[in-house]
């Protein structure tokens, strides 16, 4: 894990930031109820911020 609780410049915050072992971004976001859209649009934008930050082309993302 390479943070929990990461804040994005929007105010956002990412529940859990891992590394691949290709060094590739995975976010993962852990919702209490059902994922719904706005839970999908969130990781939409936490990704955007994930890929400005780090410069990467390839992240994984997922939302449980």
């Amino acid at each position: 894990m390479k943070k929990r609780q990461a804040q994005t410049i929007d105010g956002g915050t990412i529940d859990l930031l891992f590394e691949d072992k290709e060094g590739n971004p995975v976010v993962v976001e852990l919702k209490l109820s059902r994922i719904g859209r706005g839970a999908v649009n969130q990781l939409k934008r936490y990704m955007k911020w994930v890929r400005g930050e780090t410069k990467k082309r390839g992240y994984r993302s997922y939302c449980m």
